[in-house]
């Protein structure tokens, strides 16, 4: 019986412990041009935060070398929900004639319980090369680019299983000199619509395997 009781406590425990962190989850983004030194971070709601959505992030200023910066991270509520991730980062960044190199992440915990893939995709244009990446908390699971310079578009898909994560978008920008990059980049749950033409296609290429078999 004490067994029992100290077992239903500890279940409890942990589901409380998860909605905590969904509550208490704030989407952020983290901007620097100077990768290991100091980052500009502009949270959900916060002061520096120039979007009033909840759930959307925008930071709009200069940075270093970079003139003018218009970034804003975008996640649940608005896009997605926990159990079925979605984020959206996009940028506009201009450099003045030093260049240089310009980090951004966009960030938010809270998501979970997820077993599947996830797509990323991206599009944009660029004066120098932009590289694009996404990680589970610590653990890199996609990377797009480099790209450019010149306009570009990728998507890769990744299958991810985890209890309760974070996800962070990260985008890593250099220009030789004066220029200006902008892009669009999300991760998200495959649409139905994919899953199904993507399960009929393989449903069909077994019909016609197992037909070439049976001749």
């Amino acid at each position: 019986m004490k067994k029992t009781i100290l077992m239903m406590m500890i279940v409890f425990a942990f589901v409380i412990a998860i909605n905590v962190q969904a509550v208490q989850a704030v989407p952020t983004l983290w901007l620097s041009d100077d990768f290991g030194g100091t980052w500009l971070t502009v949270s959900d709601g916060s002061g520096a935060d120039a979007n009033s959505t909840v759930g959307a992030v925008t930071f709009i200023g200069p940075l270093g070398n970079w003139v003018l910066n218009v970034t804003t991270g975008i996640t649940m509520p608005v896009l997605g929900s926990a159990t079925s991730p979605y984020m959206d980062l996009n940028s506009v960044d201009v450099s003045s004639s030093s260049g240089g190199n310009l980090w951004i992440r966009f960030n938010e915990t809270g998501f979970g319980p997820f077993t599947g893939a996830l797509v990323s995709s991206v599009g944009g244009t660029t004066s120098g090369t932009v590289d694009f990446y996404t990680y589970v908390d610590s653990t890199l699971l996609s990377h797009l680019g480099p790209f450019g310079p010149g306009a570009f578009s990728g998507t890769t898909s990744a299958a991810t299983s985890f209890l309760s994560s974070g996800l962070w978008l990260g985008a890593k920008i250099n220009h030789t000199g004066k220029g200006t990059t902008s892009f669009d980049y999300e991760v998200k749950v495959p649409e139905p619509s994919t899953l199904l033409l993507l399960g009929s296609g393989l449903l069909g290429l077994a019909l016609y395997g197992r037909k070439r078999f049976k001749r």
